[in-house]
């Protein structure tokens, strides 16, 4: 059985879900779920800004979250703009590239405090056999207008 797992690669509560999914992994293997990650957009979705300070009563409750989960992360204070790597997740969805994408960019926001928003960060990483910055950026970009192409108009 096929589960939706909605993300969002700026959010600490969802960079928790995916650490706590992943140790469960064998567990959910063993009753026939399989993880199908979706990535969305919290901040349009929200109305929450980019680039400014998480706010106070958001950021306990992901101190929180973590802290009952044990994971050893400290919550992102500003909140990055996470569109292009979702958008790079979208192209990899149900790709074999797909899980390793995802976990790089996981731990490079969250482990290794690389800016998710900086120039190039998401272009760093290689996909689908995509080695150059600049050919990754293409793909994302072709990508990017042909779904806004076919987008229904917001109501």
């Amino acid at each position: 059985m096929r589960v939706r797992c909605y993300f969002d690669f700026a959010s600490t509560l969802c960079y928790v879900a995916h650490r706590v999914f992943g140790e469960m992994g064998p567990e959910l293997e063993s009753l026939g779920i399989e993880l199908d990650w979706v990535p969305l957009d919290l901040a349009e979705l929200a109305g929450w800004r980019r680039g400014v300070e998480v706010e106070p009563v958001r950021l306990a409750n992901a101190e929180r979250v973590v802290e009952e989960h044990g994971i050893e992360v400290a919550p992102l204070r500003v909140w990055p703009d996470s569109r292009a790597a979702n958008a790079a997740a979208l192209v990899l969805a149900r790709t074999p590239q797909e899980a390793a994408f995802r976990a790089r960019i996981w731990a490079a926001v969250f482990e290794d405090r690389r800016a998710l928003d900086a120039p190039g960060t998401v272009e760093s990483f290689p996909f689908g056999g995509i080695q150059s910055r600049e050919t990754t950026r293409l793909v994302l970009e072709r990508w990017l207008a042909r779904k806004l192409a076919v987008a229904p108009p917001h109501g």
